[in-house]
């Protein structure tokens, strides 16, 4: 059996049909793009990607219109970045432009990149990230497992701030 890499993607529950389209990163900047990039993000465990989504959900009561999904690749299609490579302010808050250049840069290396690039959690030490390239031609490679309400527990929903009726 080829090696596998799964990763976990929360979206809303209105994108669940086409979670890696990366429409969200034509709208909206990121740590590891720039507005106006064809691309998403996913995190190698459930638990990193509800916690990516908590810290950057505008309004805690969204979450419980959120789904997860749950997707696999063949690892050839992944590259890695380099821990040595990373630039000294990767994980500065507001985000630096050092890390938005850099994933800009690997968006534009086309056909000679893989579609998804593993980058290191900022939230969540010793976890990982991985952008995924819309545009590539390998990107429909990424299939989809499982699509899944995000159903957290009441108590962390509470901790949010989500008002429980």
């Amino acid at each position: 059996m080829p090696n596998r890499t799964v990763l976990f993607r929360i979206t809303h529950e209105r994108y669940a049909d086409d979670p890696f389209s990366g429409e969200g990163g034509l709208r909206y900047g990121s740590r590891w793009a720039s507005k106006g990039r064809r691309v998403s993000y996913a995190a190698d465990h459930l638990a990193t990607a509800t916690l990516e989504k908590i810290a950057g959900v505008q309004r805690a009561d969204l979450l419980a219109e959120m789904v997860f999904v749950r997707a696999e690749i063949d690892a050839s299609h992944v590259d890695t970045l380099d821990p040595d490579d990373l630039p000294d302010d990767w994980d500065r808050l507001p985000t630096s432009d050092s890390t938005r250049a850099m994933g800009d840069t690997w968006l534009s290396g086309g056909d000679d990149r893989a579609p998804l690039l593993e980058v290191p959690s900022v939230i969540l030490p010793h976890s990982r990230n991985y952008l995924i390239n819309a545009e590539h031609p390998d990107a429909p490679d990424l299939k989809i497992t499982e699509t899944t309400p995000l159903l957290l527990d009441n108590r962390v929903l509470r901790q949010l701030g989500v008002s429980l009726s």
